[in-house]
């Protein structure tokens, strides 16, 4: 269910000296800049060139990219988790594989190419400045 601003949850937090309380955090904000458009969604590449549309206010977010195998293990994610930069703008709306567009060359994917017949997850994920995030994912299986 989606949440609405104003909506209340309660959340029962248990620290590490045993002792526990209950906080009821409001929602106040909600983002819907979802991308779209997410290809390849099927195809033939072991090694594709992943592409999207932004949301509306494009530039008013930062992205990150990220593929999994059929077992949820991560192949390549950007930015990579030793990055100094928390996600890419929205002047990229493609990645070639094995090229990370952040301008890291340590950041590769996992593996060479993908395998055939084999099914993978990636996603696109828009992040505003207050740190709300909106991600769109798709299969892909070459």
């Amino acid at each position: 269910m989606r949440p609405n601003i104003g909506d209340a949850y309660s959340l029962k937090i248990t620290y590490s000296d045993g002792t526990s309380e209950t906080l009821t955090p409001t929602v106040n904000g909600v983002l819907d800049a979802f991308p779209t458009n997410l290809s390849p969604i099927s195809g033939t590449s072991t090694t594709p060139t992943f592409t999207w549309t932004d949301p509306a206010s494009a530039s008013s977010y930062i992205y990150s990219f990220y593929i999994s195998d059929n077992n949820g293990n991560t192949i390549w994610q950007i930015p990579g988790n030793n990055a100094n930069v928390n996600g890419f703008p929205s002047s990229i709306t493609s990645i070639v594989w094995g090229t990370d567009p952040t301008g890291d060359s340590t950041n590769t994917p996992s593996v060479g190419s993908l395998t055939n017949g084999t099914n993978y997850t990636w996603q696109v994920q828009a992040q505003d400045s207050n740190g709300n995030t909106a991600q769109t994912q798709v299969n892909y299986q070459p």
